[in-house]
């Protein structure tokens, strides 16, 4: 098997076996992956990657007690409540906004996103987001939560940028994916555990993934008084129904397997969208449920980039966060490998027969997106503010399945110079 020749040397060897467990889930056998995932966790017991794991493959299998626990365990070794009150505020070497593009040297196959600089509250520092499956929802949070990993938890700033904390905060309060109602207990009793240690000023962010988020934000808001703008994404249900199709047949090549999901109300097929922004997920009796109150204050088309763009910069510019970098390049697939056309086509019909688009296709969605506003107070801001953050996170997605990233940071000026765009380049082909 793989890693085997790892463990002939090592038995002890925590990294083979968490690989060997994660290579086990990844074909379905879950019991083996839990087995070997405990063995990990006997070498390194400090290692909450490994709770994170084994805490998954308890929930794959129906174990939620346990999986509830297992995540405990994950909070108790990664906390969801962070102390960033480390660095002292300086003099600030602001950079001027020198025309509508900032940077003229970028291709176009790379965005920027301004942090920009203002003493004033823009509301907009504490953030949940409700990732709506198959909605390129990794692109808008996963940079996100990269600058705020690499700038405020782990603090991986060198020297030169430490005089550029543009605001402090004295806590952060943030965890990056909530895949089941296991983690999200779990993570609801670490909150409340963590309570008193939540010092004002202070910023969050939380995102949820095929789960429901209210909770979260009804726990924020009742034992912090924290109430956080809540944000998903919009794709055409057939459009998104399409992709979901098409990242299974890419992983298993298996029609019958597929098809299978439909016949099994696989509940992420069923009406994704509406559920996701009236807090119906959990509920598999949700027809008997309808509700015409939605728990989403934004809803942004995933076409509508410019949007998506204005909402990652109004919470970095909340937050004193560094101006992002990354590239424009979504998940696609090669052609070589995409499913038939017209077994495609069987799935969609029967998708839709069965009534999987009903009411992600009707207004209680769509009026969601046609009252979509973003907050006045940075559309003010937009408007006035003419400089940006004098640190740049240069950001890129190593891996969509599991969210790994790797990132720098450059002072915002050198892009301006002409020779930054090889570094640059250099930096996205390694």
């Amino acid at each position: 098997m793989l890693f085997k020749k790892d463990l002939k040397f090592n038995e002890n060897n925590s990294k083979s076996l968490y690989k060997i467990s994660i290579a086990c889930r990844d074909s379905f056998r879950f019991n083996e992956a839990i087995e070997n995932c405990k063995k990990a966790i006997l070498c390194e017991p400090d290692d909450e990657e490994l709770y994170l794991l084994l805490g998954s493959l308890y929930a794959r299998v129906n174990r939620l007690d346990k999986a509830r626990l297992t995540y405990s365990f994950h909070f108790k070794y990664q906390p969801i409540v962070f102390n960033t009150n480390k660095i002292k505020q300086n003099v600030i070497p602001t950079i001027e906004r020198r025309n509508s593009s900032f940077v003229p040297h970028l291709p176009k196959w790379i965005t920027f996103i301004p942090s920009y600089i203002t003493k004033d509250d823009l509301n907009g520092k504490n953030l949940l987001f409700a990732h709506i499956p198959k909605t390129a929802g990794v692109n808008f949070a996963n940079p996100i939560w990269a600058c705020i990993e690499s700038w405020q938890i782990k603090n991986l700033i060198r020297s030169w940028s430490a005089e550029f904390v543009l605001k402090e905060f004295k806590t952060f309060i943030g965890s990056y994916n909530t895949p089941n109602i296991s983690y999200r207990e779990a993570l609801i009793e670490s909150l409340v555990a963590n309570n008193l240690n939540i010092e004002e000023p202070r910023f969050s962010f939380f995102r949820t993934h095929g789960v429901d988020h209210q909770d979260i934000y009804n726990s924020l808001k009742d034992f912090t008084g924290i109430k956080p703008l809540r944000v998903a994404i919009y794709r055409n249900p057939i459009d998104r129904i399409r992709s979901h199709f098409q990242n299974e047949w890419t992983d298993n090549h298996d029609f019958d397997q597929i098809y299978s999901q439909i016949e099994q109300h696989v509940q992420l097929l069923d009406n994704t969208i509406y559920r996701t922004c009236y807090d119906l997920l959990d509920n598999p009796n949700w027809r008997a449920s309808i509700t015409s109150t939605p728990c989403i204050d934004i809803l942004i088309d995933s076409n509508n980039q410019h949007d998506l763009i204005d909402l990652q910069s109004y919470y970095l510019s909340s937050c004193g966060l560094p101006n992002i970098l990354k590239i424009n390049k979504l998940n696609v697939h090669n052609q070589a490998d995409c499913i038939d056309g017209s077994a495609m086509d069987v799935l969609i019909k029967e998708s839709i027969d069965r009534g999987f688009l009903e009411y992600d296709d009707n207004n209680l969605v769509t009026s969601l997106l046609e009252n979509n506003q973003i907050p006045s107070s940075f559309t003010t801001c937009l408007q006035t503010k003419t400089l940006v953050h004098p640190v740049t996170f240069i950001y890129k997605l190593l891996d969509q399945k599991n969210y790994r990233w790797c990132g720098r940071f450059i002072k915002t000026e050198k892009l301006f110079e002409s020779s930054v765009l090889d570094y640059i380049q250099k930096f996205y082909n390694q």
